[in-house]
Order: C-alpha cells, then sequence, then structure tokens
C-alpha cells in the first residue's frame, strides 16, 4: 500500500489536492485512514501509478478535470503491474486514453503525452510498486 505522504513526495501534488480528491470521490482510498498522524490513506500501488499520471496531466498544457482524474485512477486500478512491463517493452510508454476501461499507451510521441514507464520506475525504486 502506498500513503497520501508517499504519493505527494514523488508527484509533487498538494495533500489538499488529494484530500479534496477523496472528499470528492473523485478517487478512492482502500484504507480511509484517520485523524492523527500515522493515519494516513493508503492506496494500491497501480492506483498510485493513476495518481502520478493524473497528476502530470493536470500540470501539463491540456490540463485534466477532476472526473479525468477520477477515470485515470481507475484505468490504472484494472490493470497489473505486469501488463504494464509488458506494454513498456512493446515500446508503448506513454499514455495516450483511456480506452475499455484500461489505459491505452503509445510509443513516444512529438507532442506532450505522459510517459507512464518513467512514473512507474520512480515508483518501483522506491520499492512501492510490486
Amino acid at each position: 500500500m502506498i500513503t497520501t505522504n508517499d504519493i505527494c513526495e514523488m508527484t509533487g501534488v498538494a495533500p489538499s489536492t488529494l484530500t479534496e480528491w477523496v472528499t470528492a470521490g473523485v478517487i478512492t482510498p482502500v484504507v480511509a485512514g484517520g485523524p492523527g498522524r500515522g493515519n494516513s490513506r493508503r492506496f494500491t500501488s497501480m492506483s498510485a501509478v493513476g495518481i502520478a499520471v493524473a497528476v502530470a496531466l493536470a500540470k501539463s498544457e491540456r490540463g485534466c478535470a477532476p472526473a479525468y482524474v477520477g477515470a485515470v485512477v481507475e484505468a490504472f486500478a484494472a490493470v497489473t503491474g505486469a501488463w504494464l512491463r509488458e506494454k513498456f517493452a512493446k515500446g508503448d510508454t506513454h499514455f495516450f486514453a483511456i480506452h475499455q476501461g484500461k489505459p491505452l499507451l503509445t510509443d513516444p510521441r512529438p507532442y506532450e503525452l505522459v510517459n507512464v514507464e518513467a512514473i512507474y520506475e520512480q515508483f518501483h525504486a522506491k520499492a512501492v510498486v510490486a
């Protein structure tokens, strides 16, 4: 499980933004957390990758509406690390869209796309993604 603090540290998103998304029902943690220190919300590793992709989209020139944040997180939660690694091995490393409830990845393009492989590797390097 990945904590809110882990996600904020790795993506640069403000904790208040994640709290707003959870409160509004845009994203759903696996563990709701509670008051006080050490009772952080927890997310699955693939949901955390989805949050990181959505944060990167939100920071891009394209932007990302909150409803799409939720859809991106759900799409990544629907796949496994093995599924992503298989896509990366084929050269499909960048997020393009959501298709049939899963992330649609493509090869790098000359226009702005989010590099999912880099995000996955960043989480993996911290040993938070299986």
